[in-house]
């Protein structure tokens, strides 16, 4: 492959992954929150794994909500699910870096 062709394609998944999160980001507009509680059981994950993972970036941010309790968008969580930890992980940190 030539460098022109690997920056082509390397722009066109840039393209999409942008498209993917715009999409993302229309659906946060209309959210709802979840707690916790709910985060766990949605992803199946621990609550140490949670917070470390979010340490590293590698799980999307909470926010608080009542100034105190932690929530996540639905759609973060969502997202995070249905891409798998280690795709969402890519896609937020291209989010993250343009």
């Amino acid at each position: 492959m030539t460098n022109t062709t690997e920056t082509e394609t390397v722009n066109m998944v840039l393209k999409t992954l942008a498209a993917q999160l715009l999409s993302i980001a229309e659906l946060a507009k209309q959210d709802s929150f979840l707690g916790l509680e709910e985060v766990m059981q949605r992803t199946k994950l621990k609550k140490v794994t949670i917070y470390t993972q979010m340490s590293k970036d590698l799980f999307p941010a909470n926010t608080k909500a009542d100034g105190y309790r932690a929530v996540w968008r639905a759609s973060e969580i969502q997202s995070y699910i249905a891409l798998g930890p280690k795709r969402w992980a890519e896609l937020h940190a291209v989010a993250h870096t343009h």
